[in-house]
């Protein structure tokens, strides 16, 4: 790969959080740089820029299935993928784990390792596939530059890099790799397998890295590939294809003879000479490579563990499982790259032979065909077998990537719903009875085990004790979000400790066992009572009469506030709702202006108790009267401009346009919480169903996920400051100093009243009616935490990965002093952070 950037770009010095110190590599895929991160943890990573034309939006969002499975591989062999994003331009970046190290091919040829050496290496490498291959990540583009070679503790160690990448990006291989980048050509067309260059590529299933693997091996042994880079370069796309998919390789042992005089120094890279090496190659390792590399898949090693220990068998001089295709096998094949003149062939003998001896080997070879064709029937469906349920893994971890995109629950999401359970939920849900069955009867194929040995063997699991107390906590969590981690941990956890119990004879069984029993297990939660569903089809049902509960049947509420918004008259609110015509917000009621802010409030339906989800008015003062019922009141704000100054760092001011926006009258109660995510994680919970206790203890990422499936967001920086001040330019937003604080704000003033958490709307309003907005609790917002002045106008959200990996927390908290509270103040902290000082208040753009 070029290690310049292409003519007439610069080398950006930040993506995201990172800061750009190099460029490692370029290719036709993206553009590789080393960078550095900071917080929260210290590292150097390497950077990898898509270059895709393609929405990348659609990308990460098939990363994300990706990214699920490999946060699970925790593998000495495969390099870690930390973060993903968008760069300023919109394209994406995938940040992973620096590995300082070269190819495994150089690294081979440099150190010049014998081959014995170069097959324990290689077996490394194949336990790592195996260990994502168990994960249900396949890595579809093995070769030499994805598979590195760096020391630890004087150690070689193979690192494979990018896994996953190649499904995320959609990247199709053949095509993309035919073209040059700055006259270099890609080489991953010679690491392809048959099926892969296929048309589209879709058909593969984990033995495709087999293949890979295979080309690897053949390099690593011989110094050469199967097919030279040169012929597949030189030819069009469709007979690169033919020849990846039809064309036999020749043996290990044949091809160092066809290469002239590079066999001279490929055999002293190895340690021995052209002689020896082809010696060496013969037998054990011709037909290793050779199974490695068939064509049809079902003929290959089922698993990368299979490959790795049929060399550790040649390695012990034990007998391997490869070996010479049979004479009839070889017949086959012949007969089949030749059909027609076999067929023309078998005419002529046919009129040469005389009738009866004709008549008898046509009864013989009829009878001896019929018993082929059975047994090829009864393979070929077992291998089918196989491919569905290597299917189903990767088919489920995509369906848990698209469920992430159902919400929230509204109309326009109802089609995709009715999709996702037609062509993912409903066929998994039906295919677990068929799993379940292929599961027992596999496993009859095991080593007979008493009940009691099996328990015994249950209990003895080095996991077991893990597994006790993951149920144990699980029994006691109320989190939903963490509820649902532990019970997929839990799943994971049972997998592993139900294959320990079982032993097969065929490599081929164990590996299978292992992969059906993860998949039924992660079913049976999956499609369950409380699996995702269950989740979908309740939410296809909110979807559908939402707009009906919310819209259709308040439309007299609608009109009437979009009348008087639109008012120029009197006191009305027009003046602050300047040129802006209100449209029905579906989830949302109108409940009418308040008095004092001229703004209008709305409810939303979904997050109150069905009796008394609208709140009521107090006569006098016109205010919400909040309680425990109640659902989640927005107020709406007008468009306005905000000052803005980091006092922090003593920036400039500017000043940001911001758009009319939906804000939380109050902190997202502890009940409203409850209903809409199924828990209470607070420290301080309420006592009598009155009280309105604003909800604690929740991570930025639980408030980001439960908000977005409502449809609402955390408020950015800007929109929260805009909201505090009401308007107000003065340090608190009721006043100059701190004795203003009194009877406005729930903070901890010498002389004042005793420090304890307020129920929601206690003490005064804001100008615009907002309460307990900079006291009580510190509130999320929805920004990473970074200066000012990049801000955009509308929302005012600075670009994402402009800032730290701290997210803002704004506002003070009823332990800490007046200074907290100021409308300018600001801190960040950890996303994962929980305790019982932080809370939030949920904001919602206007959708037309």
């Amino acid at each position: 790969m070029s290690t310049e950037p292409a003519a007439g770009t610069r080398r950006p010095e930040h993506i995201g959080v990172y800061r750009v110190l190099d460029t490692l590599g370029e290719g036709g895929m993206g553009t590789v740089y080393l960078a550095e991160q900071k917080e929260p943890v210290r590292r150097r990573v390497a950077l990898k820029v898509i270059k895709l034309g393609m929405d990348s939006k659609a990308v990460l969002t098939r990363f994300e299935a990706e990214r699920r499975a490999l946060a699970m591989m925790e593998h000495s062999c495969i390099a870690t993928v930390f973060d993903a994003g968008l760069t300023e331009q919109g394209q994406p970046f995938f940040a992973m784990e620096y590995v300082k190290g070269i190819p495994i091919t150089d690294y081979c040829d440099q150190n010049k390792l014998s081959l014995q050496q170069r097959i324990e290496l290689f077996q490394k490498v194949c336990s790592g596939v195996q260990h994502a291959h168990l994960k249900g990540v396949m890595h579809r583009d093995l070769k030499p530059s994805n598979v590195l070679v760096t020391l630890q503790d004087g150690k070689p160690t193979p690192k494979i890099i990018d896994f996953g990448l190649a499904k995320a990006t959609d990247h199709h291989l053949v095509e993309a790799t035919l073209y040059t980048e700055q006259g270099q050509v890609i080489g991953t067309p010679e690491y392809m397998s048959p099926e892969q260059a296929g048309l589209g590529g879709l058909d593969v299933d984990t033995r495709t890295d087999v293949y890979s693997l295979g080309v690897l091996l053949y390099e690593l042994l011989v110094g050469e590939l199967p097919f030279s880079r040169q012929a597949l370069r030189t030819a069009g796309l469709l007979e690169m294809q033919r020849v990846i998919r039809e064309q036999e390789p020749v043996k290990p042992s044949t091809k160092i003879t066809t290469v002239g005089d590079a066999a001279g120094s490929h055999a002293a890279a190895r340690s021995m000479d052209a002689r020896e090496l082809q010696k060496r190659l013969r037998g054990d390792l011709d037909w290793i490579v050779l199974k490695a590399l068939e064509k049809d898949r079902t003929r290959r090693y089922e698993t990368a563990l299979e490959l790795a220990a049929d060399l550790g068998r040649h390695l012990s001089f034990e007998p391997v499982l490869a070996s010479p295709p049979s004479v009839g096998y070889r017949v086959k094949k012949f007969v089949r790259r030749y059909r027609v003149q076999c067929a023309a062939a078998a005419i002529v003998f046919v009129a040469i032979v005389g009738g009866g001896i004709g008549t008898y080997l046509g009864f013989a070879a009829a009878s001896a065909r019929a018993s082929e064709i059975a047994l090829l029937l009864q393979n070929e469906r077992a291998a089918n077998e196989k491919n569905r349920i290597y299917a189903d893994v990767t088919r489920l971890a995509e369906a848990r990537a698209i469920e992430e995109t159902l919400y929230p629950a509204f109309p326009d999401k109802v089609q995709a719903m009715r999709d996702w359970l037609t062509n993912n939920g409903e066929p998994l849900a039906a295919r677990l009875p068929e799993l379940q069955a292929a599961l027992t009867e596999l496993r009859g194929k095991a080593l007979p085990r008493s009940d009691a040995e099996q328990k015994i063997r249950r209990e003895s699991h080095p996991r077991f004790p893990e597994l006790q107390r993951r149920q144990s906590e699980l029994a006691q969590e109320s989190d939903t979000a963490r509820r649902s981690d532990l019970r997929e941990q839990i799943a994971t956890i049972e997998s592993e400790i139900a294959v320990a119990g079982w032993e097969f004879t065929e490599a081929g069984d164990s590996y299978l066992h292992r992969t059906l029993t993860r998949l039924v297990n992660e079913l049976q939660v999956f499609t369950g009572e409380r699996g995702k569903v269950a989740e979908v089809r309740t939410r296809l049902v909110e979807a559908e009469g939402v707009r009906q509960k919310t819209v259709h049947d308040h439309r007299k509420s609608w009109t009437a506030a979009r009348t008087a918004i639109s008012a120029s008259d009197g006191a009305s609110a027009s003046r602050l709702y300047e040129h802006f015509l209100l449209q029905p917000q579906t989830g949302l009621v109108p409940i009418g202006m308040d008095r004092e802010s001229k703004l209008w409030e709305f409810v939303h339906l979904a997050s109150g108790s069905p009796c008394r989800v609208c709140p009521t008015r107090d006569e006098a003062t016109g205010r919400v009267v909040p309680n425990g019922d109640m659902g989640i009141v927005f107020v709406l704000l007008p468009a306005g401009t905000l000052p803005v100054e980091d006092g922090e760092k003593a920036m400039p001011r500017n000043r940001v346009r911001l758009d009319p926006f939906f804000l939380g009258k109050y902190e997202m109660t502890q009940r409203q919480w409850l209903r809409l995510a199924g828990d209470n994680p607070s420290n301080s919970k309420n006592q009598d169903g009155a009280a309105a206790l604003p909800v604690q203890a929740v991570s930025w990422f639980d408030w980001e996920e439960l908000l977005r499936h409502q449809g609402f967001v955390l408020p950015s920086e800007l929109q929260w400051e805009y909201g505090c001040r009401a308007g107000t330019t003065t340090p608190w937003w009721c006043g100059e100093d701190e004795e203003s604080l009194k009877g406005k704000e729930n903070v901890d003033l010498k002389g004042g009243d005793a420090v304890r958490l307020m129920s929601v709307g206690s003490l005064a309003p804001n100008p615009f009616g907002l309460y307990n907005v900079s006291g009580n609790l510190s509130e999320w917002c929805l920004d990473d935490y970074g200066e000012y002045g990049i801000e955009r106008s509308g929302d005012g959200l600075r670009p994402r990965g402009e800032g730290s990996s701290l997210r803002v927390i704004r506002g003070g908290l009823f332990v800490s002093g007046a200074a907290y509270a100021q409308s300018g103040f600001r801190s960040g902290n950890s996303p994962t952070l929980r305790n019982g000082y932080l809370g939030a208040r949920p904001a919602r753009t206007f959708r037309l």
